[in-house]
This record gives structure tokens, sequence and C-alpha cells, in this order.
């Protein structure tokens, strides 16, 4: 059985008048993209629109595959549902013969239609407000809860299949993997969303009451961690396809970006997110255990977020502050070392410092009491001073704790010029990674406008096509309906002439003097017989007229009666015996019999031969010209089709050029992350180091050689 593609239902959707059977729908409008085509939204498996009613909005899904059991599957689900009216599930109808589309009728799925934001979307707007985002994910919880309690499973649990409204509460779309009790060994066509799957998973075998569990751990857990560090929504660039982790994450966590940032976080229960979830890839999908709300009780988010901005943030820049911080908490376990101190032998800058300031009392003893001069004095003390700090800087250069203290101190500039180049690096590489995105989005949104540009040709061509069509099919429906009543006019006319010529015979056996007529009196009879009417054959017809009425200016009504060819007034004859005259030919006509009721077969031939022939004509006109009209259509679905093609494979080219890029700078990212985590701890070690040696200085020296130190 051939299934219309999502071009034929685009087409048949713009007449709802026409193309569905449901009279509330057939009321409704679809709502319109600006260039006035029905606005969709397409999935692998339907294409979804919009009908606005006067009442109400609904979500018509178009099936674009075909399952024998598909609406055996429908009704089970919809019974389930209507029987346990889940708050977060949403009412639906499965039309059997839902939708015409080419002539042929084809199933739908009419679903109430809810307001609300994407799941994605609804996250992104919300990286400012952990308390909300953990709301979300205690709601996500409640409903995964509520299912499995009820022996359910949705089969595909997504970003996608989530809307959460205004006020947080969750809805769930998109019924066709859903399990319910009823369907116990029926297995799924749902594969589901492969950034949500087990990379293990089989569809036949994952469908029953659990088969929700992996997917609702990837969910809850990626929530809970944007809850923490919402700047995880930027550093692994998410939102698209998925929320952190992508299908190549499930499949390699051991290569995976998103697994390293994740288990390098600051915060413990980010870290032992993926911590479980790397578990559970670990083990086959169905040692799941059940998501409960234990897993979001006592749940602590940080004063602020890591980054105060994350919201105005530039999507795809990381922000690595806190990169390496993961392995920093050690230390803040670990016994601190012993400080260092300066230890003797001191004799010689003791000697230096006795001598200097020996020798420095003596001369200043001598300029007071007159033995030197005060000014030379002076001029030997300062000298001797100075010989006094040179020599104790000498030995305090050369002392151990003061070269061990400076090379601590290059060991820390080092390890933070270290730490510095890496950060340059990653960011470097960072700005590299969304430069190339922005080029390849630039490069795909070109191909997407160049089919959404051969999507209104092809638009544009098929109204074009159904206007001219139609434009001809409605003249030769014109014609053939003219041909039609000039047939009938014809017959009529015909039969009317056989049947007066039978009366002409047949009433001359009603004499006007045997007749018995309402309001006609014998002297009335004579004088009608006297003008000519002897029998009912002479009359031939019945009118009144209006007639000026002696010298006063109005009218008087009239009966006037045909007697062969002419039309005569009969005095006494007005209106009501007229028709009453009328009648009694009538009753005549009618009593007879024998009276032709239809054409002589040979006459009717003579007369409907010729139209039988235009008819046909006209027929085979009409046909020629709808089947040019589905050549055409054809045709320009082969082009549109083709074009379509070109393009897929211009963006295929295009993911496969930028593809080895993304991957080299992933790659370089996640070399580089590591190398900082093994930088921040060398410059955390040069710093704790560097701590020890905090008595090392002048002071520290001075006090040391003076006995000061304790």
């Amino acid at each position: 059985m051939t299934w219309p593609q999502p071009s034929d239902y685009h087409e048949a959707i713009q007449a709802p008048g026409i193309c569905f059977r449901d009279p509330e729908l057939r009321s409704g409008r679809p709502t319109l993209e600006r260039n006035g085509l029905p606005k969709v939204i397409a999935g692998n498996f339907a294409s979804v629109y919009q009908i606005a009613t006067s009442n109400s909005r609904f979500a018509v899904r178009c099936f674009l595959t075909y399952f024998e059991d598909q609406e055996r599957r429908y009704e089970a689900i919809s019974t389930e549902l209507e029987r346990l009216r889940l708050p977060f599930m949403v009412g639906f109808k499965f039309e059997h013969s839902g939708i015409l589309v080419r002539g042929k009728w084809y199933p739908i799925l009419r679903m109430d239609w809810v307001e609300g934001a994407g799941l994605s979307h609804y996250v992104e707007s919300n990286l400012n407000n952990p308390q909300r985002l953990l709301q979300l994910a205690r709601g996500f919880v409640e409903c995964v809860e509520l299912l499995e309690q009820n022996g359910l499973s949705h089969g595909d649990l997504q970003h996608g299949n989530i809307l959460v409204q205004n006020n947080g509460s969750i809805r769930l779309i998109d019924y066709d993997g859903m399990y319910v009790p009823a369907l116990k060994g029926w297995g799924s066509h749902e594969l589901g969303h492969a950034s949500y799957q087990h990379p293990g998973r089989d569809p036949h075998q994952s469908f029953g009451p659990h088969g929700d569990r992996f997917s609702a751990w990837v969910l809850a857990l990626s929530i809970i961690a944007l809850c923490l560090e919402p700047t995880l929504w930027f550093d692994l660039k998410a939102g698209g396809d998925r929320l952190l982790f992508a299908q190549r994450d499930l499949a390699s966590p051991s290569t995976s970006p998103a697994f390293a940032r994740l288990e390098a976080s600051p915060f413990a229960s980010v870290r032992s997110s993926a911590e479980q979830l790397r578990g559970l890839l670990a083990i086959p999908e169905d040692g799941a255990p059940a998501v409960t709300s234990a897993l979001v009780k006592g749940i602590e988010l940080p004063d602020r977020p890591l980054n105060n901005e994350v919201g105005a943030q530039a999507p795809g820049r990381a922000e690595l502050g806190d990169i390496g911080a993961g392995a920093s908490w050690v230390r803040d376990h670990l016994e601190p070392a012993p400080g260092v101190r300066f230890e003797g032998p001191f004799r010689a800058p003791r000697l230096m410092l006795g001598l200097g300031v020996g020798t420095v009392v003596a001369i200043l003893a001598a300029s007071v009491v007159g033995v030197l001069a005060a000014a030379f004095a002076g001029l030997v003390a300062l000298v001797i001073i100075t010989a006094a700090a040179v020599g104790l800087a000498l030995n305090l250069r050369n002392r151990p704790e003061w070269q061990a203290r400076r090379r601590q101190k290059r060991q820390l500039r080092d390890a933070d010029r270290r730490v510095k180049d890496v950060r340059s690096g990653i960011d470097a590489a960072t700005r590299k990674h969304a430069q190339e995105q922005v080029a390849e989005l630039a490069e795909l949104k070109m191909l997407a406008d160049r089919v959404g540009a051969a999507g209104i040709r092809r638009d544009a061509s098929i109204a074009r096509v159904t206007n001219d069509s139609q434009r001809e099919l409605n003249q030769l429906r014109t014609n053939l309906a003219d041909t039609d009543r000039r047939q009938r006019e014809a017959l009529a006319a015909a039969l009317e002439r056989l049947r007066m010529a039978y009366f002409e015979q047949s009433l001359r056996g009603y004499s006007i003097h045997a007749a018995s007529v309402t309001g006609i009196g014998e002297a009335l009879k004579m004088r009608l017989a006297g003008a000519g009417l002897m029998t009912a054959a002479d009359l031939k017809g019945v009118r009144t007229r209006q007639v000026g009425y002696g010298n006063r200016s109005y009218a008087k009504e009239i009966a006037e009666i045909k007697i062969g060819s002419a039309w005569r007034h009969i005095e006494g004859v007005g209106p009501a015996k007229a028709r009453a005259l009328e009648e009694w030919r009538r009753t005549a006509e009618r009593s007879d019999p024998r009276a032709p009721k239809q054409l002589p077969q040979a006459q009717y031939d003579s007369i409907t031969a010729p139209t039988e022939a235009h008819r046909r004509e006209l027929s085979r006109r009409s046909a020629d010209t709808e089947q040019r009209m589905q050549q055409q259509f054809a045709a320009i679905h082969q082009t549109f089709a083709s074009e379509q093609r070109g393009v897929e494979a211009d963006i295929a080219r295009t993911k496969a050029t930028f593809a080895p890029k993304f991957r080299a700078l992933d790659g370089e990212v996640l070399l580089r992350r590591r190398e900082l985590q093994a930088a921040e701890w060398t410059k955390g070690g040069a710093d704790r180091e560097l701590k020890r040696f905090r008595a090392v200085t002048i002071a520290g020296y001075l006090a040391a050689v003076l006995g000061l130190a304790g």
C-alpha cells in the first residue's frame, strides 16, 4: 500500500473543508507560515499540523509510515489513558479514515493542542534559575514514577517529546511507541532517540513497563547536573538534538568529552551523576533500576551559579575557570607540611653584625667627645653600616633556606605560566571550534534556504497547475451541464409535442355541453361553443391580464382563452371560471391511461445520439486534463526531489568536511583540559610548598641572627 509523502499532506491540508472527515476539523483552519502555507512540524514518523476551530485547537498527526496493528495499538493506549487520566498525558482520538489525500482516505491522530515550551528551550531559558530546574527535575521524576507504577512506559522519552507549561508542569506527547498492559508481547516499532537510549537497546525486548528507565536516568541526571553547574550547557554545547549527552557519549564513555567534563566538576553531585550513568552503561539495559524521588532529595543548590553571567554567556565558549578543581579538593584533606625556618649556625652574620654595631658605637662616641669630627664620624659609620648590610645580604643569599624559597617561587611562576598557556590553548581551540561551527551553520543555512526556495517553487508550480487544470475542468463541467440541460429540454419538448398531438385527437370526445365545470352553466356553454370551444381539444390555454376600465384610472383583471390559435375574451368567463375550464382539460388528460409518457425509442435515440457523442468527448477531455494534471504534479515532485537529493548530498558533504575538524578540536580541548588538570595540580602543590617558607624572609633572617625567632 502506497503511503502519502509530507508534500501530499501539505497539499491536502490547505483545504480542511474537503480533506477532513471529522466535522470539527472540517470547520477549522491550519496555522500558517509567513508565506501563507500551512505550518508543519515534521518528524520521522508523522507530519503534525495545528488546526484551529472556533472553540479549540488540535494537533493533527498525519502518519508517514503504516503498520497493520496501528489502529489496535492506539485503541489500547487510548482506553488505558482514558481509564487512568494521568495529568501529564494529552487526550487524543485515532481516526481510521481521517484525511483525504489524492482520492484516498488515510488515518490521522487528533490530539488536544498543548501550549508549552520544549524541554531544551525551557532548560536553556532557566539556566539562571536553578530552583526552577530542580522543580523541573522533581516533576519529571514524579511523571516517570507514576508511569511505572501504572505499568506503562512512554517508549521514547527525550527532549522533543516533553513540553513544559508556564506553571512548570510537564506534558508528554507522541505516543507511537507507548506500552500499556494490553500490548504485552507485541513488541515495538519505535527505536527511540539515540541520545537517550542504551547502546544495547532491543526495542522488542525492552517493550514493557520498565522500558523508560535508562532514558529517564539520562534526562534526570542531565537536569540535576545543570541545576548545580549551569555552565555545563555551554561547555558541552548542549541543546540541538540532546541535553548534555550525545549518542557518541553513551556509545563510548571512556572517550567522551561530556563524561570527562562532568567527572571534573567541583560539585560532588555532578561527579556522582556521571559515575551513575557510566555504571548504567556497563550493564544490560534491563538491569537499570527505577528512577525514584530519592534521586532528587537532599540536593543543595549553590548560593550562586559558578558564573553569574551564565545567562548572557556566548554559546560555544567554555568557561574553564574551575576546570581542574575536581582534583584540588584532595589537598584540603592532606596534613599540612612543616614550615621551614632559618637554622644555625649564625656565627659569621652575628660577628659581622656585632663588629659593625660596635664600631659604629665607638665612632659615634669619639665624635661626641671631640676626638673625631662629626661629619667624618657619620661618613665612616655609614660605610661600616653599609658593609655590614652587604655582608648580611650575601650571607642571606647563600643560606639554603633562602635559595630553596627562591626555587619554590620559580616553580610556582612556571606552574602559573603553564596554567595560563594551557588555558589560552583551550580558549583558542574553543574559539576555533565556535568559528568552524558558525561557518558550518552558515553553509547549512544556505543549503536549507535552497531547499526552502525549492519548496516554494514547487508549491507555486502545484498551485499554478491546480488553478489552470481546475479552470479547464470547470469549463468542461459547465459545457457538460449545458449539454445535459439542452438534451433534457429537447426530450421534454418532443414529448410535449407528442402528447399534444395525441390529446388533439383524444380530447375531441370531451364535449363542452356534456362537461361539468364549476361556474359554467348552459348559457355560458352555448357562448363558449359559439366562440369555437366545442371540446376539450379546442382549449389551448388560459391567461389573465390587466385592462383599463371605464374613464377612471384603474385596471381590471380579465381572463382570455386560447381557442385554436387566437386568444379571446368570452363575456362572463372571469379568471376563476377560466381556471376551472383549464382544470377540466387537465382532468381529461390525466384520466386517459393511453396518453404517451415517454418518447419512442427511435425518436429518443435521434435526440440523444448527438449529445451522447458530445458528452463522451467532454468526458474524454476531462480525463485527459486530470491525467495531464497528475503528470505535471509528478514532474514537479520529481524536480523538487532531485533538487532535494542534491541539497542533501551537499549537506552530507558539508558535515563530512567539518566533522574531522570538530573531532580534532574536541580532542585537542579534551587533551588540554587534562593537561590543565595536571597543571592546576602542579600549581596547587607549588603554592602549598611555598607556604612552608612563610618564615623565610629578611625579618625572619634578622630575628634568627639576633636569636629572637621562636
